[in-house]
């Protein structure tokens, strides 16, 4: 983001360099921390508002205003649709871990625990050795 920060502040007015700010926002949904594409987009806006009271003037200050909000509030809505990518991103890796956890316990025991009753009214039976 520095890099796009430093090209923001030398272009001027009403060249689309803030639209650079969206890839970060968007490659910050790789992680599995779902606050990562928020904290990416505050930092998106942060330096978007910086770069407009510092980019040399080159168009209308009002159509830069207009386009810059614009940018702002993509990077917030990628942002929100990054959080819940990931929180789901997240649910099905524990769901996948349960599962797996469930069916190596229903293989190998003749007397399961209770946490294998609990995986069993996810399944219609717990088989046993003897089956």
């Amino acid at each position: 983001m520095a890099a796009v920060f430093v090209t923001d502040l030398s272009t001027p007015m009403g060249i689309a360099v803030w639209a650079l700010y969206l890839v970060p926002v968007v490659l910050s949904y790789l992680t599995w921390h779902p606050s990562s594409p928020m904290a990416v987009a505050a930092a998106a806006t942060v330096l978007t508002l910086i770069g407009y009271f510092l980019s040399p003037i080159g168009a209308d200050p009002g159509f830069s205003w207009i386009n810059r909000s614009i940018a702002i509030a993509t990077a917030w809505a990628l942002a929100v649709f990054g959080f819940q990518f990931i929180r789901n991103k997240l649910a099905v890796r524990e769901q996948e871990w349960i599962q797996s956890l469930c069916n190596g316990i229903d293989a190998g025991l003749n007397e399961p625990p209770d946490i294998v009753r609990d995986c069993s009214d996810r399944h219609d039976e717990v088989p046993s050795r003897s089956e």
